[in-house]
């Protein structure tokens, strides 16, 4: 009994120590190093180690012959060729270290340059370490990282597909990084995690500070939104040219572009001019986008449009298309358009009709006009069911009416289906002036008047958005065929945003489905750092120095504000901002109801800056997940992020948020 004991724990001790018993880094090579640099003497001729772990399981070719493949730290797979002990009772994912003669495949290309051209025949098989549990077969032909159990979720940075988004995050890093410093003379600098709770928009992260006493106290840090205060304070104390990837933290509700924890390319310059800055952070889209097109097979350049509407190739910042905020909410009915969606809104104003029927404000009235779509009441129904199914709207946002002429009663009655949001002078005289005609479908709603649009999407903005998001067959062809996508990947500038907004009443916030205004209550549109145009200035110090504040008067101001759009998504924002005092003060005071007392306790350290000789200053902040998504073509934010929070915001692989027992 005891020999056979001391047998077992030898063999345990000893199958321990084989998996710490290997060839260092120096002693192995990578597989794309190897077939870049093989020759023809070193074929069949010359032993090469490698590290990497089992890609599928491996298959009789021959007698006593066996095929399978392995896979290193960069997602590269080289076959390879063993007997039936070294091969056979290996699994998927089991970590190895091999060494064997690398040889030329029979089916093999002319240009000898892909490692499908070549296999390993084996000499030695090192087994690492072994898979103990049965690998999800999600993980085997993966296409989402939703497809796989949260336990194993960890796993995917070994597929090439992630593997390759990793790599090329890290490298397009750097790039910046070789740009901002070496050409621009950028510092990096690092800003605090644990701040304070002050008033910026989304709701905070708090972690609670302990004095060391037995009693906790009231007192809590506030994971920072963005490093805003920061940076201008460090324009204020000297740094003139600041940046960073820098943590940001946001506890709002989660989409497919957003994380409540996401990476931020931050920056900020003193004595420059917004103009300045979009050229920098345009110039870093460009560089990093075909930088990172350049490599990857089958990836396109970066495109705007010019003042045609024609795809225009973007080599430089100037390139890039420059929308008027208006105009954007009118034409398309957002803030950040897709531009690769070729259908515009058209405003009814000048065929005689408008809205304002249930509400004053919103007295605009637009459609969507798509000729021919329909030819039975099965496809009008299918086509209702998507666009007005409610989880298009759990945002809060109002659906339009969805209209479709199947008859010509459908036709003479039209303006009736609109009778609840739209107003119309002569229904026959618009039928014709749009050459309405059966088939056609319409979609339609009243929306804000044109100098004062708000909210956002408008209900036609979001159609225009979904229409191109269905898997209805008879609206994607009618689509490809009549107002087809572009091809191509499209950026423009979003400028002249208003400086400030129209409050929503949380406690009412719809009446008759209308977003409900709190009376004489405005806030910042972005946040309350953002200077406002010049020649609007003269309005703003107006409104800022009445008795009473004009509410109306005060959202015609015009910010310098400016967002970067990529196919439809905010990619970044940035801004001119307040560097003086007295204004500062004054827009906390008058605008956002913070008074002396608390600006003090809220942004006394930002205050005391402006009152110290603080620069005039502009910056900006690339949402780099956001960022590296649209250009790495993912579905979401979370593919580019090794380790990310599900929808509902929780780690299901490290069980975080945890309880945490008192004491």
């Amino acid at each position: 009994m005891l020999k056979q004991f001391l047998i077992r724990r030898y063999q345990a001790t000893q199958s321990v120590v084989e998996k710490f018993k290997f060839k260092d880094l120096n002693s192995t090579t990578s597989i794309k190093n190897l077939i870049d640099n093989i020759d023809s003497e070193s074929l069949e001729k010359k032993k090469y180690t490698i590290n990497g772990w089992i890609d599928k399981k491996a298959k009789k070719v021959k007698k006593d012959l066996y095929q399978t493949s392995i896979r290193d730290g960069n997602g590269n797979l080289l076959t390879m060729i063993g007997s039936k002990d070294q091969l056979h009772g290996l699994n998927l994912e089991d970590c190895l270290q091999i060494t064997g003669y690398l040889k030329l495949r029979k089916s093999t290309s002319a240009a000898k340059d892909d490692p499908n051209d070549y296999e390993v025949a084996l000499q030695d098989v090192k087994i690492l370490n072994k898979v103990e549990s049965r690998i999800p077969s999600s993980l085997i032909n993966l296409n989402s990282i939703e497809d796989i159990p949260a336990d194993f979720s960890f796993l995917k940075l070994r597929k090439p597909k992630y593997t390759h988004i990793i790599q090329s995050r890290s490298k397009l890093k750097n790039l910046v990084r070789n740009y901002l410093e070496n050409d621009l003379q950028f510092v990096e600098v690092e800003t605090p995690l644990l701040f304070k709770s002050t008033p910026e928009g989304a709701k905070e992260f708090l972690v609670q500070y302990d004095d060391n006493v037995e009693n906790k106290s009231n007192l809590y840090y506030a994971l920072p939104q963005s490093p805003q205060q920061f940076k201008q304070m460090l324009m204020g104390s000297g740094v003139s040219k600041y940046y960073q990837f820098a943590k940001c933290f946001r506890n709002e509700t989660l989409r497919k572009d957003r994380q409540p924890e996401f990476t931020q390319l931050d920056m900020e310059i003193a004595f420059g001019t917004g103009n300045e800055v979009m050229q920098i952070a345009g110039n870093i889209v460009t560089k990093a986008w075909n930088s990172y097109a350049s490599d990857v097979e089958d990836a396109q350049k970066l495109y705007t449009l010019d003042n045609q509407g024609r795809p225009k190739l973007v080599e430089k910042e100037e390139d890039i298309l420059r929308m008027d905020y208006t105009e954007s909410m009118k034409k398309y009915g957002s803030d950040k358009p897709d531009l690769r969606i070729p259908l515009k809104i058209i405003n009814m104003k000048e065929f005689g009709g408008k809205g304002g029927l249930n509400n004053p404000v919103f007295d605009s009235f637009e459609i969507i006009q798509l000729p021919q779509l329909i030819k039975t009441s099965k496809e009008l129904n299918e086509l209702k069911k998507f666009l007005l199914d409610d989880l298009h709207y759990n945002d809060g946002s109002r659906k339009p009416v969805v209209y479709g002429i199947l008859s010509e009663r459908d036709l003479e009655l039209w303006h009736e289906a609109f009778a609840s949001v739209g107003i119309f002078e002569s229904p026959k005289l618009i039928a014709k002036s749009l050459n309405l005609k059966v088939g056609d479908v319409i979609i339609g709603c009243d929306r804000e008047s044109d100098s004062f649009i708000f909210e956002n999407p408008t209900p036609l903005g979001k159609a225009r958005t979904l229409l191109y998001e269905s898997n209805i067959s008879f609206l994607n062809e009618y689509l490809n065929k009549n107002h087809p996508k572009l091809d191509k990947d499209i950026v423009s500038w979003m400028v002249n945003f208003p400086l400030m907004n129209p409050v929503v009443d949380e406690t009412t916030k719809k009446i008759n489905g209308y977003p409900n205004y709190k009376p004489k209550c405005i806030e910042s549109c972005h946040h309350p750092f953002t200077m406002c145009q010049l020649d609007h200035l003269p309005l703003l110090l107006k409104s800022l120095e009445s008795d009473d504040l004009n509410y109306r008067q005060s959202l015609f101001i015009k910010s310098q504000h400016y967002d970067l759009v990529l196919n439809g998504n905010e990619i970044g924002g940035g801004s001119t901002r307040i560097h003086d005092y007295k204004l500062q003060s004054q827009i906390f005071d008058k605008f956002l109801k913070i008074d002396a007392k608390n600006q003090e306790e809220l942004f006394g350290h930002l205050l005391q800056v402006f009152q110290s000789g603080c620069p005039p200053h502009s910056g900006f902040a690339i949402g780099w997940d956001r960022f590296l998504s649209v250009l790495f073509k993912t579905p979401s934010i979370k593919e580019v992020i090794a380790f990310p929070k599900s929808n509902t915001g929780v780690d299901e692989l490290f069980k975080s948020p945890s309880l945490i027992e008192k004491n």
